[in-house]
Order: C-alpha cells, then sequence, then structure tokens
C-alpha cells in the first residue's frame, strides 16, 4: 500500500502525527479544544491521526481540514447515542464494528452512500 496507507504503530509516530495534525488544525479550530478529550474537536483530531483508514498526510492541508469538519459535524451530533441512519456502527456487536466502513447506505429513491467516517471521501458519506 501507498506510504499514506500504512497504519500507526509505534507510540512515537503517532504522537508526531497527532502533533502535525494539531498545528494544523488550530488554523481553523481552538487549540484548547483539540486538546480537550471531552470535545467533537479532539474526537475528530484523534480519529483523523489514528483511526481513518484514509490516512491523510498532514500536508494535504485542504482535504485534512474537510475531513476534519465533516467529523467535528459527526461527532458533535452522536456524542451520547450512534446515529441510527448511516452512523460510524451499524451496531453493538463486535462483527458490525469490524464492517461499517464497507457497508452502504441507500436513501429510498436508490441512491448510495458511504457511512460517515467510513473510509472513502467524505463527499460520498450519507446526507
Amino acid at each position: 500500500p501507498p506510504a499514506s496507507m500504512n497504519s500507526i504503530d509505534d507510540d512515537e509516530d503517532l504522537n508526531l502525527r497527532m502533533e502535525s495534525f494539531t498545528k494544523l488544525l488550530i488554523t481553523i479550530s481552538n487549540e484548547d479544544d483539540l486538546l480537550d478529550p471531552s470535545t467533537p474537536q479532539y474526537a475528530a483530531r484523534t480519529w483523523i491521526a489514528s483511526e481513518d483508514s484514509m490516512q491523510l498526510d498532514p500536508k494535504e492541508e485542504q482535504l485534512v481540514r474537510q475531513r476534519f469538519i465533516m467529523a467535528v459535524f459527526y461527532f458533535s451530533t452522536a456524542r451520547d447515542n450512534e446515529w441510527k441512519i448511516c452512523g460510524k456502527h451499524l451496531g453493538d456487536d463486535d462483527n458490525s464494528r469490524e464492517s461499517f466502513q464497507f457497508q452502504n447506505c441507500a436513501r429510498p429513491d436508490g441512491t448510495v452512500f458511504s457511512r460517515h467516517l467510513s473510509g472513502v471521501d467524505e463527499c460520498d458519506w450519507y446526507g
């Protein structure tokens, strides 16, 4: 896979990645919010740096900013409960959590989208 798709195994690499994303994201978000574990901004930054299967390079500034904004929206509206339609996870069991990024969501008209926080371009997320 391309270098940007390698998993983040090493704590030092993850810390450097988190720092890089923080430096970029303070241009559009309050630094205190990015560092406070109780905020959607923190959840979004952490997700982009360590969980997002796209593993964007922090140098891809516009893409990171756009994805961050959409992740903040998701985490702002899904704080206590997962979304019932096309949220991050399909349900409470482990099998659905492992496969959620490959599941699509369809509108009644048949238009198909991907789940929020899935490993596809955020423009293809449901909604």
